[in-house]
């Protein structure tokens, strides 16, 4: 999920090849000849791949999920067992198998919280991003707010042992603060950065296992 204000005017030149590349991305036509909602749904396939996060019978809560197309990897993957609650301000059309969620995680955390009392979650995962800055240093800073924000979910709805994937943007000195700060609270912390991510993005993925508490 990101959201940006989308201002009319003439195309300039870097929107343009942004444009260009977009359309040219093999990815972006992967997913529309396989119907997935958007490209970054390889992304949650290969880290699945991987790290095999989500398995059949699963509770999922996903932080972000318009437009759809990590929801649908998951729904695919848990084939009508376990649950899957995607989350996100924005619309987002419904998924067979899939609770949608409309609301703020971040204003309205009462609420996300209610909603998912007394559920046990496996895996938390999350594919937020700020908008963007312009600034490099001030966009992974953002990035780790949005991330701290899933680990608050974490740290209270989580079962030991769980899982949670999240992303952050590489840039500032905060990063290694916020990762030093999980080491106390899970087993395991991997970087990755799935194939589907485009060379020039500074996002990586954090794939913390084995929740100890």
């Amino acid at each position: 999920m990101k959201n940006k204000l989308h201002r009319v005017g003439r195309c300039t030149a870097s929107s343009s090849r942004w444009l260009y590349r977009h359309v040219n991305d093999p990815f972006v036509k992967k997913a529309k000849a396989e119907q997935y909602r958007s490209r970054a749904a390889y992304k949650l396939l290969e880290i699945d791949e991987k790290f095999n996060l989500i398995r059949k019978g699963f509770v999922v809560l996903e932080l972000g999920s318009a437009p759809g197309g990590w929801s649908q990897v998951i729904a695919d993957i848990l084939n009508g067992t376990g649950r899957l609650i995607a989350v996100d301000l924005a619309d987002m059309d419904p998924i067979s198998g899939v609770e949608v969620v409309k609301l703020d995680i971040e204003l309205q955390r009462k609420e996300l919280y209610e909603y998912i009392s007394g559920v046990e979650l496996d895996v938390i995962v999350s594919d937020l991003a700020p908008s963007a800055s312009g600034s490099r240093v001030t966009d992974s800073i953002s990035s780790i707010r949005l991330a701290e924000l899933v680990l608050h979910y974490a740290k209270n709805s989580l079962k030991k042992f769980g899982t949670v994937v999240t992303k952050i943007l590489r840039g500032s000195e905060d990063e290694y603060r916020f990762v030093n700060s999980l080491r106390k609270q899970f087993k395991k912390i991997e970087y990755f950065k799935p194939d589907a991510s485009r060379k020039a993005s500074r996002e990586i993925y954090l794939i913390l296992l084995g929740k100890l508490s």
